[in-house]
């Protein structure tokens, strides 16, 4: 019996694992649990700290899109509002709108300069140029009348502004150059009764009443008729055009009463009228009728001095011994 047990081999190293460790092995039926692999401590902290932060960096991005957006679409609607509340004052002052404006009185010293707004049209002057007429803008500008003014200190005045540059040139001088045109005169007359500038209100009407007159009145060509030397001095310094001179002296003595000088002297008064209607625009026409020792001459004028006389002899004399004769100077 001894012997048998003293045969037995001795256990192996598996077979002591499994009996050593035989009160915690699990069962045949079980399944073995899963060993959890250890993770360090000092590892974890940083993936938590990692996705602490990217949530708080996402978070702050979100805001800061949320607030531009929010901005972009408040300065958006600011700019929508300023512009229609300009179109809806016909006003090109960019600051212009409902909330920023007020009324005060405005009286300051004559050197006191004035910012205007007239009808988008700005403009800048001095408290004595505005009050220097007895009109509207005196009272506007010497504490008698509240006036607008925007938050920039212009005063907002609701008219065209067009010709305002006119009515400050006329405050200041007493007088301006009108423009030419009826329609540009008519607006300029409609602000002076406005603006309550009387004497810049009889200017105007005095152009209409000139401009309506030369309207109506038929064009008439006059030709100056002289009796003397003098009065062809005269006439000859008062222009720049060339001038031609008809010399007509019918009572002088040397005229001979014949059929043919009648006709050539009618030929000579026939040809000067046409020229008239030809040229009368650029050319100054003079007829002569003082007594001079011609009966019919010719004169030509440039820059005010004789240039060439031609005169018809032919008139004087017989038909036998007509000739013409002509002088350059």
């Amino acid at each position: 019996m001894g012997d048998r047990l003293d045969e037995q081999p001795p256990p192996s190293s598996n077979n002591r694992s499994s009996s050593s460790s035989g009160a915690n092995s699990p069962s045949p039926l079980e399944s073995p649990a899963p060993v959890a692999t250890p993770t360090p401590l000092h590892h974890t902290a940083t993936q938590a700290q990692q996705q602490q932060s990217i949530l708080s960096s996402t978070a702050i991005v979100n805001m800061n899109m949320a607030m531009l957006t929010q901005s972009q679409t408040t300065i958006v609607n600011n700019g929508l509002r300023n512009r229609n509340a300009n179109v809806d004052q016909g006003l090109s002052h960019p600051s212009f709108t409902s909330g920023n404006v007020r009324l005060r009185n405005i009286a300051g010293p004559p050197s006191q300069y004035i910012k205007l707004n007239v009808g988008g049209y700005l403009h800048y002057t001095t408290v004595a140029t505005l009050t220097k007429h007895d009109s509207m803008l005196r009272g506007m500008f010497s504490g008698r009348m509240e006036v607008l003014t925007d938050a920039e200190g212009w005063v907002l005045i609701d008219r065209c502004g067009k010709h305002f540059t006119v009515i400050l040139n006329f405050l200041r001088d007493g007088a301006v150059a009108l423009p030419e045109s009826t329609r540009d005169i008519l607006e300029i007359l409609s602000e002076a009764r406005y603006y309550c500038i009387q004497s810049l209100i009889d200017l105007c009407q005095a152009w209409l009443d000139l401009s309506q007159k030369n309207e109506d009145s038929l064009p008439v060509c006059r030709i100056p008729i002289i009796t003397s030397s003098k009065e062809e001095k005269s006439l000859l310094q008062s222009t720049t055009r060339p001038t031609i001179k008809l010399l007509i002296n019918r009572h002088n003595n040397k005229y001979s009463y014949t059929s043919q000088s009648d006709d050539n002297l009618l030929k000579n008064l026939e040809l000067f009228d046409k020229l008239i209607m030809r040229f009368h625009e650029r050319v100054l026409f003079i007829k002569d009728v003082g007594a001079a020792n011609e009966v019919c001459s010719w004169t030509f004028y440039g820059h005010g001095q004789k240039v060439t006389e031609v005169c018809c002899t032919s008139i004087v004399y017989a038909t036998d011994k007509k000739h013409t004769k002509v002088r350059s100077f």
